[in-house]
């Protein structure tokens, strides 16, 4: 009797977990599908696209232009640089989001602040970097900053870039074909900051989807 329990219970665990990666799959093609239909909308001639060298053509963003010229250094231009790199990312700008964050970078390193005050910052501002270094298919030098992020939100205990930098991470091991480690650290992370940060999870589920994918290949 016991025996017929135990075989019951390892069955109903491996048809859980095979549940368990279909929906991931089914959530990752669902992203990818959404994915396809921005890319459509993009090359379509009704919509504007536009490298860092053609960026003041853009009239939308002129504002922020104009902002930037009268913010005073600090965390007002911050603030601005993250709405630009926002935009950009969007649009796959990736010229303009390394533009905009190696701005953050540099300004950074020349703010009269403590270092213990600017870590949050940095870590944002290396997460942006990988991500520009992501789109522009520069996955060793996304890898890296996200290392050097990684390490200043761990030194003042910051859950959300923590797990931004380790998701981030965990998509350019995919993109070097590295499944096992990227699954690992997606597992891992899910389970440490999933509750904390809901939106971020979603990210993570989306390229644990992925990874799970990309084995059954």
């Amino acid at each position: 009797m016991t025996n017929t329990k135990s075989t019951y219970h390892l069955q109903q665990h491996i048809k859980f977990k095979h549940i368990l990666v279909f929906l991931l799959i089914g959530v990752f093609q669902f992203a990818n599908a959404q994915e396809a239909d921005s890319i459509k909308k993009e090359e379509d001639p009704s919509f504007f696209s536009f490298s860092w060298s053609k960026i003041q053509k853009d009239k939308t963003l002129q504002p922020l232009y104009d902002a930037l010229k009268d913010a005073n250094f600090g965390a007002q231009r911050f603030s601005i640089f993250d709405q630009l790199i926002d935009h950009h990312a969007k649009k796959a700008n990736t010229d303009s989001v390394l533009h905009y964050g190696n701005l953050y970078v540099q300004e950074l390193g020349n703010w009269d602040k403590p270092e213990k005050e600017k870590k949050y910052l940095y870590a944002k501002a290396y997460y942006l970097m990988s991500l520009g270094s992501s789109l522009n298919g520069l996955v060793d030098k996304s890898i890296e900053w996200n290392i050097k992020g990684l390490q200043e939100a761990e030194a003042i205990n910051d859950s959300e870039y923590m797990y931004l930098h380790k998701v981030s991470l965990a998509k350019n091991y995919i993109a070097q074909n590295s499944i096992d480690k990227a699954i690992n650290l997606l597992r891992e992370s899910i389970s440490i900051y999933g509750k904390q940060q809901p939106t971020i999870t979603y990210r993570a589920l989306l390229q644990l989807g992925n990874a799970y994918s990309q084995k059954r290949i």
